[in-house]
């Protein structure tokens, strides 16, 4: 079976805890080349992704990308920055007492000041179990990838396999068209010397002559030098 080593493969893989996307793609090189993608959630996985790939890929560089968007729902957290709001108070006071400015500090006047409020998301909180469900799911996803990968891989295998072998079935027909020109053309050398010397034989008395003889004086050695 010839598979080729260009391949990619791309899906989703989504569930009531997150949505997980991965991507790979392989090129031809000599060694495993593994070039991985991955969200800091999943660093303590990062061993098995990579004993994954290596136990179904045994050369190429492949570059792997993972993708995770969990389902859990974050609760925002507002943080005052007391500091800043007291600063900000004091200066409006100053100034009202020097008739710059009236009214009292709104919460819409907060609002304006990036350093007075702040709104964050709250970090979900870690559970083992789902922590541990998520990882096999990217694990099943990138298995599912994997096997996409191949099925491509085998395909273009396939179309490589056609290509040569129709090559191979064009020299062949060149090769066997050479040897039948060949003979043709020795043939016909043949039947036209032997119609040749069909010409020539009244002409000369080929039963009554002989052919010369090879000479059988030596050949000459290296000259003396005179005396």
């Amino acid at each position: 079976m010839i598979k080729s080593m260009t391949g990619f493969a791309s899906l989703t893989h989504e569930d009531e805890r997150a949505t997980i996307g991965v991507t790979v793609k392989t090129v031809n090189h000599r060694f495993l080349d593994v070039q991985l993608r991955i969200p800091q959630s999943l660093a303590d996985i990062e061993s098995r992704v990579r004993g994954l790939l290596q136990k179904r890929l045994a050369r190429g560089r492949v570059e792997v990308a993972i993708s995770l968007q969990l389902r859990t729902v974050l609760a925002p957290t507002v943080e005052l920055n007391e500091d800043v709001v007291n600063a900000l108070v004091a200066a409006i006071e100053r100034a009202r007492e020097r008739g710059l400015v009236a009214g009292a500090l709104t919460p819409g006047d907060l609002l304006r000041v990036p350093q007075a409020m702040s709104v964050r998301d709250r970090p979900p909180e870690t559970d083992p179990a789902v922590v541990a469900q998520v990882a096999a799911s990217v694990e099943a996803a990138l298995e599912q990838a994997l096997a996409d990968l191949d099925a491509m891989r085998i395909r273009e295998g396939d179309h490589l396999r056609a290509d040569l072998e129709g090559r191979r079935e064009l020299l062949a027909g060149l090769v066997n068209r050479l040897d039948a020109a060949a003979l043709e053309g020795r043939s016909g050398v043949e039947a036209r010397l032997r119609e040749r010397v069909r010409e020539l034989a009244p002409t000369y008395p080929w039963t009554n002559c002989s052919w010369p003889r090879r000479s059988s004086v030596p050949r000459a050695g290296p000259t003396s030098p005179r005396r």
